[in-house]
């Protein structure tokens, strides 16, 4: 499988909390939340994957490679609307 991004936190996300964060990255939101743990957002062209949040840098090992990523993705704010039917 192909992986775009990973973010770690110490608790469990809610259904809601999932859903509105997304296809957006995540750099503004996950900065400043203390419930993460680490954020790896694997956009280096080659050398270590690093840790947006902290100091655990990570690295690509056995057969893992980089490759260009179509996802549909990027910063923005997230918005909830309740429909009225």
């Amino acid at each position: 499988g192909q992986i775009d991004e990973v973010c770690i936190w110490n608790r469990s996300l809610s259904q809601n909390e999932i859903r509105e964060i997304r296809h957006l990255t995540l750099n503004n939101f996950i900065i400043s939340d203390p419930d993460v743990l680490a954020y790896y957002q694997f956009n280096e062209v080659n050398g270590g994957i690093l840790d947006r949040v902290g100091t655990n840098h990570a690295s690509l090992s056995g057969f893992s490679f980089r490759s260009h990523s179509t996802a549909p993705v990027g910063g923005g704010n997230s918005e909830i609307i309740n429909l009225i039917i």
